[in-house]
Order: C-alpha cells, then sequence, then structure tokens
C-alpha cells in the first residue's frame, strides 16, 4: 500500500466501518465529526496547506470518500490521495460529476509524484464497487469491516494490470491532463470561481435561524417541535 497507515488499516478486518473510519481520521488528523459542515477545508500539497471552501459538491460526496479511504487502507498524504482518485474513477463515480472533476485533477497530480502507485490504485479498483450514491447511516457504519469488503469486491492488495485495466488507465490518464491543463489555463477564474463559492458556504453555514411567532396552537400550553434534521450529517 505504501504506507504504515495502510498496512495497520488491512489488518482490522473484523472490527466495524466506523473504527476503521475513526483511525483514518486519527491518522490525517481530521476531527472526528469529519469536518463535512466546516465552511472551509484544508488540502495538503506537500509542506503546503491551501484553504478551499468546503463547497456543496464536496460534501455530498466525501463521507462516502472518507469510508473509501478506511476501506482500501490509502492515506491522505497527496500521494494517498491520487492513489484513492484512482481507485474511486476505476470503481466508478456513475454520472456524478463532483467526484469526476476531483479525482481527475488528483489522478494527474499522481501521475507526476507517483505514477507506479496511482496506475496500482487504478488496476486494484477495476472491476470493484464503491459506496457513491449509498447513504452513509449508522447501519452501514456498523457493520464489519471485512464484510463490507467482500460486498464490494476490494481485492485485500495489488492485483495484475492486464490489457483491458492498462487501456483503462491510459484513457483515463489523458483525461486528467486534459482536464488539469485546462484548469491550469482557467486559474484566475477558478480562483475568483472558488473564493465566492467560500463566502456563499460561510454564509450558508452561519445562517441564523428564522425567529418563530406563538400561534394559536400554543395558547394551550402546547409547542411546536422542531424534529431536526433527518440522518445526520
Amino acid at each position: 500500500m505504501g504506507s504504515a497507515l495502510a498496512q495497520g488499516l488491512l489488518e482490522v478486518d473484523l472490527d466495524t466501518l466506523e473504527y476503521a473510519r475513526a483511525r483514518y481520521f486519527a491518522a490525517a488528523g481530521i476531527p472526528a465529526h469529519g469536518g463535512y459542515d466546516d465552511p472551509w477545508v484544508s488540502v495538503s500539497f506537500g509542506p503546503l496547506q491551501l484553504p478551499l471552501p468546503n463547497i456543496p459538491a464536496r460534501r455530498k460526496v466525501v463521507a462516502q470518500h472518507d469510508l473509501h479511504h478506511a476501506l482500501t487502507g490509502y492515506d491522505a498524504t497527496l500521494r494517498g490521495e491520487a492513489e484513492m482518485a484512482a481507485w474511486e474513477v476505476a470503481s466508478g463515480c456513475g454520472l456524478r460529476w463532483q467526484p469526476w472533476f476531483i479525482n481527475l485533477h488528483a489522478i494527474a497530480v499522481g501521475l507526476v509524484i507517483a505514477p507506479r502507485r496511482t496506475s496500482r490504485a487504478f488496476a486494484r479498483g477495476f472491476g470493484a464497487q464503491n459506496l457513491f450514491g449509498k447513504p452513509v447511516n449508522a447501519e452501514l457504519l456498523a457493520r464489519p469491516l471485512r464484510a463490507v469488503r467482500q460486498e464490494l469486491g476490494i481485492p485485500p492488495g495489488n492485483v495484475p494490470m492486464d490489457a483491458t485495466r492498462a487501456f483503462a488507465f491510459a484513457a483515463c490518464s489523458a483525461a486528467s491532463i486534459a482536464m488539469a491543463s485546462m484548469s491550469v489555463a482557467c486559474s484566475p477564474l477558478l480562483a475568483a470561481g472558488l473564493a465566492l463559492l467560500g463566502r456563499h458556504c460561510e454564509k450558508e453555514t452561519f445562517r441564523p435561524a428564522a425567529p418563530t411567532t406563538a400561534g394559536p396552537e400554543h395558547e394551550g400550553g402546547q409547542r411546536d417541535s422542531d424534529p431536526g434534521p433527518i440522518g445526520g450529517r
């Protein structure tokens, strides 16, 4: 796997998925709640920490992404994220543009800093399934890690890069390079867009609750109860 964390996570097959995720969070320095509702997230680029707005598109897939880390053992370093991106693309992002956009950029980085590890992760994910589109709830988190791996068809280690996988990886690499090149060319517009999205995320996160007024139904001592969000997160 290329990291001590990967080996450690793969040794807890009998533990729950929730516990494996907690170990991943602790090793990566991620808050126990995942930071899913934070307006900003910090992304590491080697020794640099780049703050990025936690846009709604990212929030839709990051819970599943974190569980993929726990399931595969890839860590949260720059190389580990490139491996994770390659695995997710190979296992299928479907019609969800969010993981395609994020992962293709990460794969482009992986092709530069860790091409062999990135290609191995792609080969390992090819033919497997992932959790995109599935709800992250208490029932899923309580399942044994081994059972979820078997259900998704995740092999315990690297698999050979056959001709089919090699062709698919070549096509994926070409797409990632093309997308990364476009992003670099449009970087001033992208930076301005991220700044605007960051301000929007802050407003949505810290939006005050609308005041409520007592109506006739309150006069008999009854109080309307707020059921709160369903499903947490």
